[in-house]
């Protein structure tokens, strides 16, 4: 069973409007679509795409529902729940087939505790977010230290870890390496290597020959300001 995350469910509810503004390659229709927006065409083909290459954004979003006339937070609805649902296009219901089937008629979330690293130990902060799907009882919210390389983490953006889920090349990952907090990419070679975003800071670590530091997790999602 999958999920979808928030960026998804807003792609979904903007490309339904799209399909009522737009018939087929309508170009006029496309460009008086994203002249209400007010966004370039370039932009809104890139997030509506089928393998889109952008995310939806919070301020993005706020601002499309505000121009369209909708109410705020609307496009964060996912569509199954909301009073849409009966107009979504076959070919959309068949595309994501595979991620609508969230527990039939609801939305699966996880409540997770905020955590604070400090001397490689997590401290409790008291707070707590939600984040979309599930997640293991070792999880956890925890700010991103430094920037990491693609997929792009922010300095300060909340971030869900969980060190209960496997390694696979190419994952970010949170580690202590003694003196402080390291974000990056993992890569299975010579025995595991996490590679920090910024390596002139920061020298890869391989995880079979570290000693005095701790491996906090992997990070799974990056959570978005309103969420």
């Amino acid at each position: 069973m999958g999920t979808l995350n928030i960026s998804e469910i807003r792609r979904i509810n903007l490309r339904k409007i799209a399909e009522k503004h737009v018939s087929g390659h309508d170009r006029k229709g496309y460009q008086a679509l994203t002249k209400k927006i007010g966004c370039h065409h370039s932009y809104l083909s890139q997030i509506l795409k089928e393998n889109p290459t952008k995310d939806i954004g919070p301020g993005f979003a706020r601002k499309a529902e505000k121009a369209l006339g909708l109410e705020p937070h609307s496009l964060d609805t996912p569509p199954w729940l909301s009073n849409l649902k009966d107009n979504i296009p076959d070919r959309e219901q068949t595309i994501q087939e595979g991620i609508i089937k969230v527990a039939e008629t609801f939305l699966i979330t996880t409540t997770l505790p905020v955590m604070e690293v400090v001397n490689g130990n997590l401290k409790e902060t008291g707070q707590t977010r939600h984040i979309l799907g599930n997640a293991s009882d070792r999880a956890f919210i925890t700010h991103a230290i430094d920037r990491s390389m693609e997929p792009i983490i922010n300095q300060h953006q909340l971030i869900a870890v969980d060190p209960a889920l496997p390694l696979e090349d190419g994952v970010i990952c949170l580690y202590w390496d003694g003196g402080g907090v390291v974000m990056g990419k993992y890569l299975g070679r010579n025995g595991g290597e996490i590679h920090p975003a910024n390596e002139d800071r920061y020298r890869p670590i391989y995880l079979n020959q570290v000693s005095g530091g701790k491996y906090l997790g992997r990070i799974f999602k990056r959570l978005e300001q309103d969420f």
